[in-house]
């Protein structure tokens, strides 16, 4: 049996035994954009770290391949920042959003494992709250990144840390890998960066590996698991085996009497069209987020006025309120007098509703 990709550890077990037993897999295509965007952006967010300072070993072409055993599982970390060759301190815009805990692990000459991801500005917000903890989707970074640090800090590994560059830089440090593991975050629609510094919890890492071995004992024994979820979750909308998974089957039953399917070259058009008012509306309410928090900093921090950044003239701006008309004051004198208030119902009109499917390619 193949090993299972680290980064797949959170994902449904029903999923993940698809992929072992070699079912088809169809693809979504959004969901290939969002990997390949990753994919070209996260050498683009190292290479600013590194200019600000962080020397990061093990990138690009020279990634680790780290295993796991029992269940079997292989995979490639972002980096390993080695304290030695980093120039502290790290620029200004960086210094500052470190955590202190991995400040103190530099400064104790440990190398840190070093972690990448992109997000949107919804999932970077709670980020930036709460970390990875509470989060449907940020949560399940915390599996892979458990499960690269355990290899890394494994007996088994003793191998590797005797090879060629992982001595170099056992040498240079001084000492074996840190205890933490630095996740930078970055935003995709802001460009911000945020960071997480997390400490290595064994017991979550058995935890996952226990998870796993079952799944891996149902697939040796000819049987597939039920689904981890029931074809609500976020997951299940870019599952590649959606078109195979009982939960999602039960939620299409449900749809088969709401609607005709369009097909050929106008389906197409407007399922682009669909896919862009979905994104229109996510980033329209991104942008209100966003003026909601500048409001805010600029009630707090500045006060009444106009400020100048580098890029804007910012300030609070005074509106005055529209007349209208008082409808509990009308309803007191109506009563008063016994009149009935004339009222008059709007014209009826259509607007568009616009709802993801599942597996739907």
């Amino acid at each position: 049996m193949d090993p299972i990709r680290i980064s797949y550890s959170a994902d449904c077990r029903l999923k993940t035994a698809h992929r072992l037993v070699g079912t088809e897999v169809v693809e979504i295509r959004r969901n290939r954009i969002k990997m390949k965007r990753g994919t070209v952006l996260e050498p683009i967010i190292i290479e600013e770290l590194v200019e600000a300072g962080i020397h990061v070993e093990f990138i690009g072409d020279q990634q680790l391949e780290l295993v796991c055993n029992e269940p079997g599982r292989v995979g490639h970390p972002d980096g390993i920042i080695d304290p030695a060759l980093s120039q502290r301190p790290f620029a200004p815009w960086l210094e500052d959003l470190l955590p202190d805990a991995f400040h103190k692990d530099l400064e104790h000459n440990r190398p840190v494992l070093l972690e990448v991801k992109t997000m949107n500005d919804g999932s970077f917000k709670h980020f930036k709250r709460k970390g990875l903890e509470g989060h449907p989707w940020l949560s399940r970074y915390e599996y892979q990144i458990q499960s690269y640090h355990h290899c890394l800090s494994d007996p088994a590994m003793l191998e590797l840390w005797d090879s060629g560059d992982f001595k170099d830089l056992e040498a240079n440090a001084g000492q074996k890998l840190a205890d933490g593991i630095l996740l930078c975050a970055f935003n995709k629609a802001t460009d911000e960066f945020a960071f997480q510094y997390i400490k290595s919890d064994k017991k979550f890492f058995d935890h996952i590996s226990g998870q796993l071995q079952e799944m891996v004992e149902w697939v040796e024994a000819g049987q597939l698991p039920a689904p981890d979820h029931d074809g609500r979750h976020m997951e299940c909308q870019d599952c590649p085996f959606a078109y195979c998974c009982p939960a999602v089957e039960q939620l299409l039953e449900a749809e088969e009497d709401e609607g005709q399917e369009v097909e050929g070259t106008l389906a197409d058009t407007v399922d682009e069209l669909g896919m862009a008012y979905d994104q229109a509306r996510t980033m329209e309410k991104e942008g209100k987020d966003r003026k909601t928090a500048v409001k805010e900093i600029v009630e707090t921090d500045l006060g009444i006025g106009i400020f100048k950044t580098p890029n804007f003239r910012v300030g609070l701006v005074s509106v005055n309120g529209r007349e209208t008309v008082d409808m509990d004051e009308l309803k007191v004198i109506a009563d008063e007098l016994d009149f009935k208030i004339p009222k008059k119902t709007g014209k009826s009109f259509t607007q568009i509703s616009v709802l993801q499917r599942y597996g739907v390619k």
